[in-house]
C-alpha cells in the first residue's frame, strides 16, 4: 500500500510539473474542459517555434474544450504570432488563435481571436462565466480568410483583433469592450479540433508578447534577426556587427525619407542629388531606408499615418521593397523607435533590428 501511494504521488507530481513548467515564453499549458484526447505543448528553442496539439468538441455554447498555452497577465498587452495547421485534413471548424480568458474553468468568460480550418476568421467572446455564446451576436466576422498572422491586443477594457496574410500589413477585424473580464487574466495561444475524437496540431512562430509600460519609462530592448525570404524572426542576446556590410555594386542611387507629400515617403536620387524619384506610395510614414549589399532590396520602417511625432516608441513594420520592381512586403511587426534603422547581413539574406517592450 505504501509503495502504491508513493508511486501515485510521484506520478501526480510529474503530471503537475508538466502542466506548469515553462514552455518558451509561457509559464503554463493545460487542457481546458477535459477533452477526450490529451493535448500537449512543445517549444523548440533552436527555431523559437511552438507546437500545440489539442482535441476538444468546440469553443462555444456555455463550455469549452481545447489545449491552452498561457501566462497570467495584468494590465495592457499585445499578443502577435504566425500560426499554421500541420496537415490539410480535419474538421473545417477546427481552430487556433489567441485567447484572453478569466480562468481555466471550462465555462469562463473569454475573448478569442480565431482562425478556422476552412479559412474563416472571426473574433468571438463569452460575456460572463457560464453564459452561452451566440451566433452571430457574439462574433465579429472578417471577409479576409486564411490569416497566418494574428494579433490580439488589450487596452483597458477594449480588446482588438488584427490579422494579416504573410507579407501584408495587419488589418483590424474588430474591437470588443470586455467589461466583465478582471484585470488579472490568462492569455496565450490555443488549438481546438472541433471533433472530440480527433487531435489537431498547430505550429506557432514569431511569438511576441508586448506588455505595455508607463509612458515616462524607457522600454526594455530586444535584439532580433529576421530572414528576408520567409519573415522568420529570432531573438538574440545582442545585435551582430554588420556595420561593414557595404553594397557590393557601384552606388547608382541614394535613398532618403521626405515628407513633402504630407506623409513621409522614400525617394531616390543620383549621388549628385539629381533625378529625384518617389518610390513608395502609401498611407504610412516610411523612414530609415537601407539598401541591401547586393543592391536588390530596400529595407525601411513604416509607422502609422497618424504617427505621434512626440512619441519616440510606436508600433511599426519592417518592410522590404524589391528594387527591380514589385510591391513591398512586411517581414516584421514590432514596437520600434523612430531613431533606429535595420541593418543588413553581408549576404543580403537577413536583417537585424532592435524592438522594444
Amino acid at each position: 500500500m505504501k509503495i502504491t501511494l508513493l508511486t501515485f504521488l510521484i506520478v501526480s507530481s510529474i503530471v503537475a510539473w508538466a502542466q506548469n513548467s515553462t514552455t518558451g515564453s509561457f509559464q503554463y499549458h493545460t487542457d481546458i474542459g477535459h477533452p477526450k484526447n490529451k493535448g500537449s505543448a512543445i517549444y523548440d528553442d533552436a527555431t523559437q517555434t511552438y507546437t500545440l496539439m489539442g482535441s476538444g468538441y468546440n469553443i462555444w455554447f456555455n463550455r469549452d474544450e481545447f489545449q491552452y498555452l498561457y501566462n497570467k497577465m495584468t494590465g495592457d498587452f499585445t499578443l502577435t504570432a504566425n500560426f499554421e495547421f500541420v496537415g490539410n485534413k480535419g474538421n473545417n471548424h477546427r481552430k487556433y488563435g489567441w485567447m484572453i480568458r478569466e480562468s481555466t474553468d471550462d465555462a469562463a468568460a473569454h475573448v478569442s481571436a480565431v482562425a478556422h480550418g476552412d479559412g474563416l476568421t472571426v473574433m468571438q467572446w463569452r460575456v460572463l462565466k457560464g453564459a452561452y455564446m451566440r451566433d452571430p451576436q457574439d462574433e465579429i466576422f472578417f471577409p479576409k480568410k486564411g490569416a497566418e498572422v494574428i494579433q490580439l491586443q488589450r487596452a483597458g477594457n477594449e480588446i482588438s483583433m488584427r490579422i494579416a496574410h504573410a507579407g501584408e500589413p495587419l488589418q483590424l477585424v474588430g474591437t470588443y469592450a470586455a467589461t466583465a473580464l478582471p484585470d488579472a487574466v490568462l492569455a496565450g495561444p490555443y488549438v481546438c479540433s472541433h471533433d472530440s475524437t480527433a487531435t489537431e496540431q498547430v505550429k506557432i512562430w514569431n511569438v511576441r508578447i508586448n506588455k505595455a509600460q508607463a509612458k515616462d519609462t524607457n522600454p526594455a530592448k530586444k535584439f532580433e534577426l529576421v530572414t528576408v525570404a520567409d519573415g522568420k524572426r529570432k531573438l538574440v542576446e545582442s545585435l551582430p556587427d554588420w556595420s561593414t556590410a557595404a553594397a557590393k555594386k557601384p552606388i547608382s542611387y541614394t535613398y532618403q525619407a521626405t515628407d513633402i507629400t504630407g506623409t513621409s515617403q522614400i525617394y531616390r536620387t543620383k549621388p549628385d542629388g539629381s533625378n529625384k524619384e518617389q518610390i513608395t506610395f502609401d498611407e504610412y510614414q516610411n523612414l530609415s531606408p537601407v539598401v541591401s549589399p547586393d543592391g536588390k532590396w530596400l529595407a525601411y520602417i513604416s509607422f502609422p499615418y497618424n504617427m505621434d511625432t512626440k512619441a519616440l516608441y510606436q508600433w511599426a513594420m519592417i518592410r522590404v521593397l524589391p528594387l527591380n520592381g514589385g510591391a513591398p512586403k512586411v517581414i516584421a511587426y514590432f514596437y520600434g523607435s523612430r531613431l533606429d534603422a535595420p541593418s543588413w547581413s553581408a549576404d543580403s539574406k537577413m536583417l537585424s533590428f532592435t524592438s522594444y517592450e
